[in-house]
């Protein structure tokens, strides 16, 4: 075989098979090279497992008096699920000053299912700023395409709650914060 002829484009691979060297052309972007359903040769294909589908992040750097109430919610919006079945890995931070009074279950909603307990909460006797954050890993919709979320906080007994009064405090709040707070959740979907 004629190595110089055979192999005629940047990225080509040669190989063996049963009879001699073969070209396998290259792949395209994002390709992974792997052996064949017959494990006798090399094909591209692409790459199955591992990697980031996709990413959502929500902010918010509006100071916000947070209500004595049974419930709130922080964030709420859509993310766009590009695969069945996936894996959600969810991170939220939180940027609260001055305790209240009540304890509170912060509350990440998918697609109509509630996860509880995402988040904690301690009670201080404190008006420092204080940052609240969670990372926890569940199961995306059985479908793709447009799911509703939520982040909130939910009383456990339905009285009146919040974990803290304020909700991205600025320098109003502390002279030591030079600028606007901001409180996040991203939501990263993987597929492994």
């Amino acid at each position: 075989t004629d190595v110089g002829t055979t192999l005629t484009t940047q990225g080509d691979i040669l190989y063996r098979d049963g009879s001699g060297l073969q070209r396998l052309a290259k792949g395209t972007a994002a390709q992974v090279l792997a052996m064949n359903g017959a494990a006798n040769a090399p094909e591209w294909v692409a790459a199955s497992g591992g990697k980031t589908l996709g990413i959502h992040q929500s902010t918010s750097t509006t100071r916000t008096s947070l209500p004595s109430q049974a419930s709130y919610t922080f964030f709420g919006s859509n993310y766009t699920q590009v695969k069945a079945n996936s894996k959600l890995l969810v991170t939220v931070n939180l940027l609260l000053k001055q305790d209240a009074s009540g304890a509170v279950n912060f509350e990440f909603v998918y697609d109509g299912t509630t996860h509880q307990g995402f988040g904690l909460y301690t009670y201080e006797d404190s008006d420092e700023v204080k940052s609240t954050s969670y990372t926890r890993l569940i199961d995306g919709a059985s479908s793709t395409g447009s799911k509703a979320f939520t982040y909130k906080w939910n009383s456990g007994n339905g009285g009146n709650a919040r974990p803290a009064e304020i909700w991205n405090p600025n320098s109003t709040d502390d002279a030591r914060l030079k600028s606007t707070t901001t409180s996040t959740l991203i939501i990263q979907e993987l597929d492994f």
